[in-house]
């Protein structure tokens, strides 16, 4: 994962500092305006996690569809939980995880791995939407134009297994 750090896809990412926090913002497909636009819109939601404080406090969060990491990052750096294990399979938003993970010195604490969680083990196709997010794994016939990557999936059980978790 650290080794991807270093290429996150300038074209389809953004960096900015949000909340005193480096971050690489996944902007999807679009055309620099509309990147811009996508840009502005993030906001790390801090607010959110301090009002949950009472019922998620300590141990181990699974992050599934981590994106960019805005959900378990903050989590990790406020306090709410020790340590983040993180699922994403698109590998433009796995890029940017894995980036913020790296430039915010968050490593061991975020540990991100470039899969999806299924009903079983194995390869499928994801279909990437013009956002960064909203992707969805499909077994679904290729419309012309749609953009499909190769993904490895893990039964959530196996994939909790692997890393030496007990839930």
């Amino acid at each position: 994962a650290i080794g991807s750090a270093a290429r996150v896809p300038t074209k389809y990412a953004r960096r900015t500092v949000l909340e005193g926090l480096s971050w690489w913002v996944p902007v999807g497909f679009g055309d620099e305006e509309w990147a811009d636009r996508m840009l502005a819109k993030e906001r790390l939601p801090y607010r959110a996690f301090t009002h949950a404080r009472e019922v998620s406090t300590g141990g181990v969060m699974l992050d599934i569809g981590a994106h960019d990491g805005s959900t378990s990052i903050p989590r990790v750096v406020l306090g709410e939980v020790e340590t983040c294990y993180c699922a994403e399979p698109d590998p433009i938003n796995y890029a940017c995880l894995v980036a913020n993970v790296v430039e915010n010195g968050l490593r061991g604490f975020v540990l991100p791995d470039r899969i999806a969680i299924g009903a079983s083990d194995g390869v499928a196709r994801m279909r990437r939407t013009k956002a960064s997010r909203g992707h969805v794994v499909t077994d679904a016939p290729l419309a012309v134009g749609e953009d499909l990557v190769e993904v490895r999936v893990r039964a959530l059980d196996g994939w909790v297994n692997s890393l030496g978790l007990d839930p």
